[in-house]
C-alpha cells in the first residue's frame, strides 16, 4: 500500500512530515508519494511557484528513503484535481492500493471535490485527527468509515480511516 499526500506545500513543514511519518508507520505503507498541486481549486493559489515548492519538498524529504516527490500535477498543468491524479497513479503503479493522506481541514470539504465518490473507488482516505478536533462525517460518507488500520489492507479502496496525530510539542 502506498500513501499519496497532495497539497500546496507552501511551505512544507514539520506538521506535514509528522503526518506522513506517523501514517506510514501505523499503516505499514511501502512508500509515500508527495504530490504538490499545480493550480489550487479550493483555496488561494500558492505564493511560491511550482519550481520552488518542488525544491522545498525534495529538501524536506531527502532523509526519508521511502518518500518521493511526484510532480505529475505540476507536469500536467492547469487545475489540480485529485481524482485525475489518483487515476493516473493507479495506472503507473498497477496492483498497489493507494491511501490518500489528508488533514481534517481538507476532509471537511471532501464532498465538494471533483468526483469525490470516484476518489473513494480509487483509494482509501486517511484523515489526520488533531487533538481536540472533532471530525464530522457527512452522512454520505459514514458507511465508508473504519476504525482499524488493518481493515485498509483487506480491500483495495473505499474506506476512510482516522489517524490521531500527536502535537509536535515545540516550545514557543
Amino acid at each position: 500500500m502506498i500513501g499519496i499526500f497532495g497539497g500546496t506545500f507552501d511551505p512544507v513543514h514539520w506538521g506535514h512530515l509528522r503526518l506522513a511519518v506517523t501514517v506510514q508507520r501505523v499503516l505499514s505503507l511501502s512508500a509515500v508519494h508527495w504530490v504538490p498541486l499545480n493550480q489550487a481549486v479550493h483555496k488561494a493559489q500558492p505564493s511560491a511557484d511550482a519550481t520552488q515548492r518542488l525544491a522545498m519538498l525534495h529538501a524536506a524529504i531527502q532523509s526519508y528513503p521511502t518518500f518521493c516527490v511526484e510532480p505529475c500535477e505540476v507536469t500536467r498543468g492547469g487545475a489540480s484535481y485529485m481524482v485525475d491524479t489518483l487515476a493516473a497513479l493507479q495506472t503507473q503503479i498497477p496492483g498497489e492500493s493507494l491511501c490518500l493522506l489528508m488533514g481534517a481541514d481538507a476532509f471537511a470539504s471532501f464532498t465538494d471535490w471533483k468526483q469525490s465518490q470516484r476518489i473513494l473507488q480509487l483509494a482509501h482516505l486517511v484523515v489526520a485527527q488533531r487533538p481536540g478536533y472533532s471530525l464530522q462525517f457527512p452522512p454520505e460518507l459514514a458507511a465508508h468509515a473504519c476504525t482499524a488500520a488493518a481493515d485498509l489492507h483487506q480491500q483495495p479502496a473505499g474506506l476512510i480511516y482516522q489517524q490521531a496525530i500527536e502535537p509536535c510539542g515545540f516550545a514557543s
